[in-house]
């Protein structure tokens, strides 16, 4: 369980504000995830949970929300997860619910590609046409060295007859020549934009510090809601990489901050799905 407190503007002290609850099956997979609202009011009111089913194998199959309206729950969303033979997942489909017709709806899904070493080299998004069909959206192209180290990350387009780039991120490898004795002599704290960003389903951040401090890095959605702790301990100086896995997070802008002693620095995210 979960819960976040909020400074409380009219009396003194802390007051509640979200809480979530985690509920597992007897083979501890998450099974269901109630989020409530706490309004700064002693009464916790229900407001929206997912719901995950798995197949066979332990993958996750299904991810649906549901929103608490009217004292029910009512669907809203839908993710479908599909794998292959070695449980590698390869397809991403996104649906709503469609309260007229009581049915749901596709939206878009993405397709994965791996290459022999399983590294990631494609990621196509097609949406759903007219109902009717899936239509080319973008596509996603991630090229790596003889040594599996990523060189080129593009990004491209459909205007409905071809595909047309957008933007690239290209890299350099390089063997080192000699060895820094005083590699981790930093001279201040500092956090770096994460990279791939915007990302799916992972990203990296870098960040260094100056001195032995204490380290927070969390993240939080739009709202201000903590998301997860990635750090959350005491680090010597030295240059740091951590990596955030948004497998479990919905598409959306996310913020991540540095808290190192003093030291307090917030940058934005964004996941694409």
């Amino acid at each position: 369980m979960l819960i976040s407190e909020v400074p409380n503007t009219y009396f003194p002290g802390w007051c509640n504000f979200w809480k979530t609850e985690h509920l597992y099956d007897s083979t501890s997979r998450l099974e269901k995830m109630i989020e409530f609202d706490g309004d700064c009011s002693s009464i916790w009111k229900l407001e929206r949970q997912n719901l995950f089913t798995y197949d066979g194998r332990g993958n996750k199959i299904d991810d649906i929300r549901q929103l608490w309206i009217d004292s029910i729950w009512i669907n809203d969303s839908q993710y479908k997860y599909e794998y292959d033979s070695s449980n590698v997942l390869i397809r991403t489909v996104f649906l709503d619910w469609q309260p007229d017709s009581l049915k749901w709806e596709n939206v878009w899904r993405e397709s994965y590609t791996q290459n022999i070493s399983s590294n990631l080299v494609r990621t196509l998004t097609e949406i759903w046409y007219n109902q009717t069909e899936w239509q080319n959206s973008k596509n996603r192209i991630i090229g790596y060295d003889d040594n599996e180290n990523w060189i080129q990350d593009a990004t491209q387009n459909w205007d409905s007859i071809q595909w047309v780039n957008q933007f690239r991120y290209l890299a350099t490898w390089y063997e080192p020549v000699s060895v820094d004795d005083n590699i981790n002599s930093v001279n201040n704290f500092s956090l770096s934009q994460n990279y791939p960003n915007p990302f799916n389903p992972t990203t990296i951040i870098n960040y260094q510090l100056s001195e032995h401090s204490f380290v927070t890095i969390k993240v939080y959605d739009v709202l201000g809601k903590e998301i997860v702790a990635l750090v959350n301990e005491q680090k010597p100086a030295g240059n740091y990489e951590i990596q955030l896995d948004g497998n479990g997070l919905t598409s959306g802008i996310y913020f991540y901050q540095l808290k190192a002693g003093s030291f307090v620095e917030t940058k934005k995210m964004v996941l694409i799905k």
